[in-house]
């Protein structure tokens, strides 16, 4: 049980770092590029950052991979 919640709170926070980096592409080429390049450090940076006045999807799934990760590192 605890492997298996290790690995989707892994698999929810690779979804939001991939997200951050398709948005960054989706709204300038350059920093899509950047992006691409950095993406450890820009998704890592923005996979954390909160905007509540737009409901920002990422942070929060980001937030549940890191809670399923340690609930399951914790339990296995």
């Amino acid at each position: 049980m605890g492997s298996m919640l290790l690995l989707i709170g892994m698999l929810l926070f690779m979804m939001s770092l991939i997200w951050t980096t398709g948005e960054a592409l989706k709204k300038d080429l350059l920093e899509g590029a950047l992006a691409l390049v950095f993406t450890p450090f820009y998704s890592g940076y923005y996979a954390f950052a909160v905007d509540y006045a737009r409901w920002y999807r990422p942070f929060f799934i980001s937030m549940a991979g890191v809670l399923f990760s340690l609930i399951g590192y914790l339990i296995g």
